[in-house]
């Protein structure tokens, strides 16, 4: 289980930014969605979280809704999980 304090899940985080932030979305979501399964629940929060705002960047719209309503199970008051279900 990878702990939201750990540094390996700093690192997946730190990658999935770098992605992002070089205009590859896709690569960001191809890197965090195989590992979400391994992430404890607070990690998979910020994991699914960084996943909606990937896919969103992405124009993967279904990808954005399935990432959501995972999300949602967690906390359904984050406003980037009530965007996303609206949509």
């Amino acid at each position: 289980m990878i702990t939201i304090d750990s540094a390996e899940f700093r690192q997946l985080m730190g990658e999935c930014a770098i992605h992002r932030g070089r205009g590859r979305p896709a690569d960001a979501i191809a890197l965090v969605e195989p590992r979400l399964a391994q992430l404890e629940p607070d990690a998979q929060e910020v994991a699914l979280l960084q996943m909606i705002y990937a896919s969103s960047e992405a124009g993967m719209r279904a990808k954005m809704i399935e990432f959501a309503t995972k999300l949602a199970a967690f906390d359904p008051d984050i406003p980037a999980v009530k965007k996303a279900l609206r949509t």
